[in-house]
Order: C-alpha cells, then sequence, then structure tokens
C-alpha cells in the first residue's frame, strides 16, 4: 500500500487522470495508520504497567535514530547524484542531519520523526488507555470526535475557539496519530466472536463508508466548500474508517502465515525505508520510454519487487539493524 500511495499519485497519474488519482489515494491512504495500529498492537497489549521511560527509550529509539541517519545521507547523496538538489542544499542537508531530512527524495523519513516523538511520550501514558476498555472506549471517541471536529474546521475555523490566525481549538490536541496505536491495541486484544461472513460484512461496510466519505468531502471541494487538506490526511475520519476495517478483518481471520508472508513481514520497514531508491532510478529510465499509466504500474510492480530484494539483501548484512532497524 504505501508503494502503491507513492509512486502512483506522484507521478504523471495525477495530471492525466485524477479520478484514478483519488481513487488512489482513498484506497491507500490507511497504509500509515496500518503502520501505527500494528505498533500499538504489538508494543503495548503486553504493558500492563507504567512504561519505565530510560530502559523503554534506550530499546527503542537508536532502533530509529540510526536508520534516519543512515538513510538520510542516502536520500541526500541519491537526490544530488540526480541533479534533484544543488551542491549548496546537499550540503545543509548533511550537516543539519538528523534536524533536516533529505525532501527532494527523502520524504519519507517524516514517519521516523513521528515514531520517535511517539516513543518519546508513550512512558508518560497510563496503561488505563489501553488496557481498561472503560478507558479505552473514551479515548478512542473522543479521538475520533476530534478528527470531527477537524474536518468542520475547514468549513469554519471559528468552531470550538479556532481562529483563521492561530491553530488551535478546544480538541485539536487531541487530535493525531497517537491515537492509531491506542485503536490498534484495543481492537487487536477483542474478538469479535460472531461468524466470518458477518465479520467481512462490517469491515466491508466500514471500508465502503470511509472511501464515501472521503469522496463526498472531494465532491463537495470542487463545489468550493470545502478543502482537500482534512480528507488527504491521516487524522480523517475515512483514514479512521478504512484502517479499523482492514485491521479487523486481518486480525480477526486466521489466514495462516506461511514464510512468504513471514519474511515481508519482517521485511517490511526496511521495505518502506529503501523503497524510494528503487523509485526514483527507475523513474529515471522507464519514464524515458512511456509515462502512460500501464508503465506506471509498471513502474510500481518494479519498486515493490526491487525494494523486497533490496530490503533482504541489506538483512543479510552484518550490523544491518543500524541500517533497518530490525
Amino acid at each position: 500500500m504505501v508503494v502503491c500511495l507513492h509512486t502512483l499519485p506522484s507521478g504523471e497519474l495525477s495530471t492525466d487522470s485524477r479520478y484514478l488519482y483519488y481513487c488512489v489515494l482513498a484506497v491507500t491512504r490507511p497504509c500509515v495508520p496500518l503502520f501505527l495500529m500494528i505498533t500499538g498492537f504489538l508494543l503495548l497489549r503486553k504493558q500492563n504497567a507504567e512504561i519505565a521511560a530510560k530502559n523503554f527509550w534506550k530499546k527503542r529509539i537508536p532502533r530509529v535514530l540510526y536508520p534516519l541517519l543512515i538513510w538520510g545521507v542516502i536520500y541526500a547523496v541519491l537526490a544530488y547524484v540526480y541533479d534533484k538538489s544543488d551542491f549548496a542544499t546537499f550540503v545543509y542537508t548533511m550537516v543539519l542531519l538528523p534536524v533536516r531530512y533529505p525532501q527532494e527524495i527523502g520524504g519519507i523519513l517524516w514517519y521516523l520523526y513521528t515514531l520517535i516523538g511517539i516513543y518519546l511520550f508513550l512512558p508518560y501514558l497510563s496503561p488505563k488507555t489501553w488496557t481498561n476498555k472503560y478507558y479505552s472506549l473514551c479515548f478512542i471517541g473522543i479521538w475520533c470526535i476530534a478528527s470531527f471536529f477537524t474536518f468542520l474546521r475547514d468549513w469554519d475555523n471559528t468552531l470550538l475557539c479556532g481562529t483563521a490566525a492561530y491553530d488551535y481549538d478546544v480538541l485539536l490536541n487531541f487530535s493525531g496519530l497517537l491515537g492509531y496505536l491506542i485503536l490498534g491495541c484495543v481492537l487487536g486484544q477483542y474478538y469479535i466472536k460472531i461468524s466470518y461472513s458477518r465479520l467481512i460484512l462490517i469491515c466491508v461496510s466500514l471500508f465502503l463508508s470511509g472511501i464515501a466519505l472521503f469522496f463526498c468531502g472531494i465532491s463537495v471541494n470542487h463545489l468550493g466548500y470545502l478543502s482537500t487538506s482534512y480528507h488527504m490526511s491521516f487524522y480523517s475520519l475515512p483514514a479512521i474508517l478504512t484502517a479499523s476495517a482492514i485491521f479487523l478483518l486481518f486480525s480477526n481471520l486466521n489466514v495462516g502465515g506461511g514464510k512468504f508472508i513471514s519474511l515481508l513481514s519482517k521485511l517490511s520497514f526496511p521495505i518502506y525505508l529503501c523503497h524510494m531508491v528503487i523509485y526514483t532510478i527507475a523513474t529515471r529510465y522507464l519514464y524515458l520510454l512511456s509515462k502512460s499509466i500501464g508503465m506506471m504500474i509498471c513502474v510500481m510492480g518494479c519498486t515493490f519487487i526491487g525494494a523486497t530484494c533490496l530490503a533482504w539483501l541489506i538483512n543479510k548484512m552484518p550490523y544491518h539493524k543500524y541500517i533497518t532497524g530490525a
């Protein structure tokens, strides 16, 4: 999903077919929320007591900080080699790493900054937030309401003390990516005791509701009433609904792992880190032949296969944990 999101909408597809562009965005936007929900499920489900800040930071932050530094250098060099940045920008980026990441190609590194921020904050969050059902439902409820009011602020930015000059209101700071960790942990702990057919019906309904909300918002935007900022964001209700549907489906279905799925799961974060290297090289040469939608889909496939192979090779290297965080 991440590879699809970064390869199709960022190509000429965005100008050739706006409808297909929005379809790709609507279906792939849950990728980052799903990353965070899986992180929350794996990280928080066994944490029934206060998280010891020092030990937690010592274990988790280096696994993100080292890859941030290494891939920051790689993407800065790649941008300079492929003439996407001049020498002054290259030097400026290298000197300021990790304060400034290489934005010309390495924009994907924003997620690592988000993870570091979440890891810094988690030890101060009460375990009741994800272990107590009442606290969990209250948190997720307020979080969803906050997301809805963020949508309303696109319509009227004075609601709940929001103003045009200052970006704040009563619920704005409650809405954020941290909520996905709690949502993933809570949804993963409570298996739905219903038949598979009903489970699929619920998940499909949630997913289609999210897609419908997304396109309703885009349609209203074209009439000049709302901006697209909310509907494109990871904080939006469409993103919450679609991500929840996918997470619920796969966390409650016993689909079986297998060696390939297990390997792909292990390589998912390294694939995320390196896929823009393959994409940059692929577009430089393949787009000389054609910029058709078919070629873009071909580039997406090449990017995924190439990134998977590169991630696998990196994982065979000594000290690979410093490169991939795995």
